[in-house]
């Protein structure tokens, strides 16, 4: 074998290890990742249809704040999850200056439509643990509903106060090595503190209010469940179904 031909060799050999390394695991994640984009549409659409079409479930009221988590997160899965996978698999973005700005703001704003409706719910299951008599009483479908708009309305000032904070909207695309990206643009220094404030909001606020919300019912439930009445109650009620047999 010349030299010519061994150099070839150790090209092709090279071109098939790079294949191997990037191509072949890279196709797989992208394969994942539809699988991944097609259980959340397809799980969502199948909570949304359980909602519309089964009036018992149309009946609880929680289940008004499950419905908007689905319908958000069939948008996160249908807009954000699809252009994302689109823009992935082609190596660049593709769909311009406009549509970008348009889709990062409906990122941010589906995404922290399910953070918020997410925090609702759980603020929801501590109201009806800690106080069921009052919960029961006060809690209907026209409550539900305002809380859902107001969430909306929530979420739609602070996708509006991000986009301007960051300066997404005037310049949303940048080139990188040859190939466009939609990013996010570098924040304007006069809307720093903003930024700041929405960040945390964003992220800081929202795992906070998570994690105290949950450990509170945790903590109630388990307090529920080693209370000396209920216990009895269930050791009596156990006695007589004994009885019975």
């Amino acid at each position: 074998m010349d030299s010519n031909n061994l150099t070839l060799s150790l090209f092709h050999e090279e071109d098939a290890t790079t294949c191997l390394a990037y191509g072949i695991p890279w196709t797989i994640l992208l394969v994942c990742y539809a699988i991944v984009i097609l259980a959340t549409i397809g799980g969502n659409i199948v909570v949304i249809a359980s909602y519309v079409l089964n009036e018992f479930v149309r009946n609880t009221v929680a289940n008004i704040f499950i419905l908007n988590l689905s319908i958000s997160d069939v948008l996160v899965g249908s807009i954000v999850m699809v252009v994302d996978f689109l823009t992935l698999a082609i190596g660049s973005w593709p769909f311009g200056d406009i549509f970008c700005a348009a889709w990062l703001s409906m990122h941010y704003f589906v995404i922290y439509m399910s953070v918020v409706t997410v925090i609702v719910i759980s603020i929801d299951r501590l109201w009806l643990i800690s106080d069921v008599l009052r919960y029961k009483r006060l809690q209907n479908h026209t409550i539900a509903r305002g809380v859902v708009i107001l969430v909306w309305i929530y979420t739609t000032l602070y996708t509006i106060l991000y986009s301007v904070s960051t300066n997404d909207i005037v310049s949303p695309t940048h080139r990188r090595g040859g190939s466009e990206k939609c990013l996010i643009a570098t924040q304007n220094t006069d809307n720093m503190l903003l930024s700041i404030i929405l960040e945390n909001l964003d992220f800081f606020v929202p795992i906070v209010l998570l994690v105290a919300l949950n450990v509170t019912v945790v903590v109630k439930v388990h307090r529920k469940l080693n209370n000396p009445d209920l216990l009895n109650l269930i050791h009596n009620v156990n006695v007589c179904i004994q009885s019975a047999n």
